[in-house]
């Protein structure tokens, strides 16, 4: 939507803002990778956009405030995201359920441990329908977590 529709959050303080860059969902290539003069992809000239908004928001963590939302579905695009967004938070969804693995997102962590966010929902939710669906869901995200742990350590 552009720089106007989200400045007005960039002023506060207490709020950090995800931009879509590559999401998850198999159709975002209908929009996100159409190919630009350059030849880059749509979305990798979004993700400098992020950059390049952020710069002047970074935490003491040296993480930015505005962050990006980069499909844990597109594992061979995280290189490219993380140089293209060094400061920025990413928000990794469509682990489990969509099919994005933990173990194929350490290029995302290399900016640091708190530097990305994988997202699991429905595998973590729908664990187990049945009567015994809270200790099931419980039991799929602290998985989830160990495995995480370990993808963080690596990178």
């Amino acid at each position: 939507m552009g720089y106007d529709s989200l400045e007005p959050f960039f002023g506060h303080e207490s709020l950090g803002v995800l931009v879509l860059v590559k999401t998850s969902n198999p159709g975002s290539a209908d929009l996100q990778d159409l190919p630009l003069e350059d030849g880059r992809p749509f979305w990798q000239h979004v993700a400098g956009l992020v950059d390049r908004w952020g710069e002047d928001r970074v935490g003491d963590s040296g993480l930015s405030s505005i962050g990006a939302v980069v499909g844990a579905t597109h594992p061979d695009l995280l290189e490219t995201a993380r140089s293209l967004l060094p400061r920025a938070v990413l928000l990794l969804p469509g682990v489990g359920a969509q099919g994005g693995r933990l173990k194929d997102l350490a290029a995302a962590f290399t900016a640091g441990p708190a530097s990305a966010l994988p997202s699991a929902s429905r595998s973590v939710l729908f664990a187990d329908r049945g009567a015994g669906w809270q200790e099931a869901a419980a039991a799929e995200a602290e998985r989830l977590a160990a495995d995480l742990r370990t993808v963080a350590a690596v990178a």
